[in-house]
This record gives structure tokens, sequence and C-alpha cells, in this order.
């Protein structure tokens, strides 16, 4: 049976941003990093490069979910928009309680460590809710919930791009395609813009066209790869970036591998079922991994690596009851079912 690429790239980017968060918050991480250091530096580094997997799927999946042939096929746009938000928010604000809660248990132990999310205010629910925390610059009260801002917003975006360019396929790819040259030589160039999704959309651009020009595989396609690679190396020659690298490697691999086909085997195809469900869940499960570090004083080699283990099988336990009992029903409730 063929592994279909897409199941492998979720399984393994969701346990890299695991592992990313287990070297990048309190007690623990400190201890990782004096027992393990080049592991944990790698980690600490190049992990924050696994998002731009789940960006590039993401694009793949849009693609092929609301535009098969190019252009928007998606039906009205608020009922899509209305789809995709409580997709991805109805499990997110669960997540967001479990955070909240983890962080209320964990503070007299931690104190002031700066991995701690802050005491919620109704503000800052809201906002979080909204998805729009980080636009207005305010704390973040779990990890990695930007990308959920981000997803919504590239959601947006390219939802609205097809549907200008609905009538002739040509002009929504060109659409496309001027949005990404504008995300990868400019826009993804200034730090400062990484709230909004045009700093990301050329790595969501990228997944889409894999899809696009992956299926068509036409004469004119063969053009239309060389256009999108030209714009990659002029992007890359002005400013190289690893994580535009990354995203050119994902969105080829998809490009050449056909992964619309087949099932996978049956334990990478649940863990890529539940990918969203750990990247919610496993935040404060590390934050209680950290009282637990500190409260037993766990000082030698073998200890830390052990609760660091520990850790990550309780993130995917926690993952696979959060999935069935909080995800899934979210998933039923929202009229009509996507997988992105």
């Amino acid at each position: 049976m063929r592994l279909p690429l897409i199941d492998l790239l979720k399984v393994i980017a969701s346990q890299v941003i695991v592992l990313h968060h287990l070297v990048s918050y309190g007690p623990l991480s400190d201890h990782l990093h004096a027992v393990f250091p080049r592991f944990s530096e790698g980690l600490y580094h190049y992990g924050r490069w696994a998002p731009q997997v789940f960006l590039v799927v993401s694009g793949f999946l849009f693609a092929r979910v609301y535009a098969p042939g190019g252009v928007w096929a998606g039906g009205a746009l608020w009922q899509a928009w209305k789809q995709r938000y409580l997709r991805l928010v109805l499990p997110y604000g669960a997540a967001l309680l479990f955070a909240v809660g983890a962080a209320a248990i964990v503070r007299p132990w931690l104190g002031n460590d700066p991995g701690l999310p802050p005491v919620p205010t109704w503000k800052l629910w809201w906002t979080h809710v909204l998805l729009v925390q980080n636009i207005l610059h305010l704390e973040s009260l779990s990890a990695g919930v930007w990308y959920i801002a981000i997803d919504f917003q590239l959601f947006l975006l390219m939802s609205v791009l097809l549907w200008l360019g609905r009538r002739w396929p040509a002009a929504s790819l060109s659409l496309v395609a001027l949005g990404m040259a504008a995300s990868m030589v400019g826009f993804n160039r200034d730090d400062t813009l990484d709230d909004w999704a045009i700093y990301f959309f050329g790595s969501y651009g990228l997944g889409a066209m894999a899809y696009w020009l992956g299926k068509s595989r036409s004469r004119s396609s063969r053009w239309e790869l060389a256009g999108v690679g030209a714009l990659v190396a002029v992007a890359l020659s002005l400013h190289f970036r690893g994580r535009l690298v990354l995203a050119c490697g994902v969105a080829a691999s998809l490009y050449f591998s056909g992964a619309w086909g087949s099932r996978p085997p049956g334990i990478v195809a649940y863990l890529s079922r539940i990918s969203y469900a750990l990247f919610l869940i496993h935040y404060p499960i590390v934050l209680l991994a950290n009282r637990v570090c500190v409260q037993c004083e766990i000082q030698r080699p073998a200890a830390i690596a052990l609760c660091a283990l520990a850790t990550w099988l309780a993130s995917l336990l926690a993952a696979a009851l959060f999935h069935h009992w909080i995800e899934s029903p979210c998933i039923r409730s929202v009229s009509r079912s996507e997988k992105i």
C-alpha cells in the first residue's frame, strides 16, 4: 500500500511542534538544553519551521476541496467562511480552557516563568475567539494559537482571490500568483508583518499550485511550473530564507507524489487524523509536566529524558482523547465536513 505523503507530513510536523515546545517552555526545557544541548538547540531553532509544512499542506487541500479546477467552487463565500471558522474555533476554544486551567495549576510552582500565559481577562478571551489577539499585539493564552488565526486569514484571502477570478481559471491562477509574488518578494521579508496572512501566502500558494499543476501536467502547466520556480529563485536571491526552502521542498514533494491518492497505513492515518488535536492540547500537558519537574526536583539526565518522553506520550494520549470526545463532535456539528 502506497503511503500518502500528506498524512506523513502532518504526522512529522505535528510531532516536531510538540518537541519544539518541550525545549521552549519552563524548567524542563532548561534541563533538556543543559543535558542535550545540541539536540535541544536544533529543535528550538529549526522546530519553528514546522508550521511551514502545515501551510503548504493547507494550501494544497484548499485547492483540492474548494477549487479543484483552478476556480472557486465552494459556493457562497460567507457559508464557506463560517464553516472554516467553526471547524477551527470550536475545538480551539475548548483547548484554550485546558491551557488556562493548566496555567492556573502550575503558576504557584513556576511563578513568573516567561513560558506561562497571562491570567485571562474578558478582553483576552474575546480577542482569541475572534482570532485577532496577535493583530492587537496581546499575549496568547496558549502556544501556537497564532497559527490558527493565520490559517483562517489565509482561507479568507485565497477564497476571495479565487472568487474574483471565478469566471476564468487563468485569471484565478494569475491572482494567486500575484499574491505569492507580493508575499515572497515583499511582505515575507518584513518580520513585523508576521501577524498577517500576506506574510505567509507564498507558502500557502505553493501548496495550492502543487495541486493544480500536479493535477494538470499539461504543456502549459510546465511553463507555469517554471514560472513558480523562477519566482522562488528571485525571492531567495533577494533574501535567503530556510523556511521558504522547506516550503518549496514540501510543495515539490506533493507535486511529484500524486498525494491525493491511496489510503495510508493505520497508525499514520490515525496520527494524521489527531494532528490538529495534538497541536491544540499538547501545551497544557507540557505545562503540567513542568510542574512535575519542579515539584520532584528532577535533575539526573536519565530522569529528565524519561520526563520528556512521558510528556510526549501523554500529549499523544491527550490528543487521542481530545479528538474523540471534543474535536470529532465539533466537526459533526458543522453542517459541511471539510478536512484541511
